[in-house]
């Protein structure tokens, strides 16, 4: 488009309210026109003419079209970054999830572990590890002497061995090994 040719009018179809008969559209293209003019006006404060509002538009429009061109690129950047981070943001959680539930097996798993220690099969750490034949020995001992005699003082010799075990059960309770904390390494500094 030349400067010195000047525009073509053109056939518009204008929205027509039927009641009144107005044309609605025209109305608003007639304000919009004037706002354009009144931000336009020339430095003598005279305002354009219609023809060189809309020159100045699309001039407007073709010179700013790199930084619509840049906006858009913008706005899709942004809208791949959040994606971005709502992909993370979500495996974040699906890995949270995963480690709990690693985590609750592993302490159900040490726990069991602590269990089966504390009832190890070595009869030096602890006398109730073998019951069943813990078990075992005292019905033999009680079929073997089934008179009255010789019951009293099983049950009694019986007893004391079972409070002698929790007695040592006790103490290994009572003096579990205390954490000492790692004394600190002095290091010398001076020249050699």
């Amino acid at each position: 488009m030349g400067r010195k040719r000047t525009l073509k009018p053109t056939k518009v179809q204008h929205n027509i309210h039927l009641e009144s008969g107005e044309d609605i559209s025209a109305v608003e293209d007639q304000e919009r026109l004037l706002e354009i003019q009144k931000r336009l006006k020339r430095p003598n404060g005279s305002l354009p003419s219609i023809q060189d509002c809309f020159r100045l538009a699309i001039r407007a429009v073709y010179d700013k079209k790199d930084v619509f061109e840049e906006n858009e690129q913008l706005k899709q950047q942004l809208s791949l970054e959040r994606e971005e981070k709502e992909q993370i943001r979500e495996q974040f959680q699906e890995e949270k999830e995963f480690l709990i539930k690693e985590l609750a097996a592993k302490t159900a798993e040490l726990e069991e572990f602590k269990l089966k220690e504390t009832f190890s099969k070595k009869a030096s750490k602890n006398p109730y590890s073998d019951i069943f034949n813990w078990l075992a020995g005292w019905i033999d001992k009680w079929d073997s002497e089934p008179d009255k005699e010789g019951i009293r003082p099983l049950i009694v010799e019986r007893a004391n061995e079972i409070k002698d075990m929790i007695d040592r059960l006790l103490e290994k309770i009572d003096n579990k090994p205390k954490l000492i904390p790692k004394s600190e390494s002095k290091g010398t500094t001076g020249a050699v």
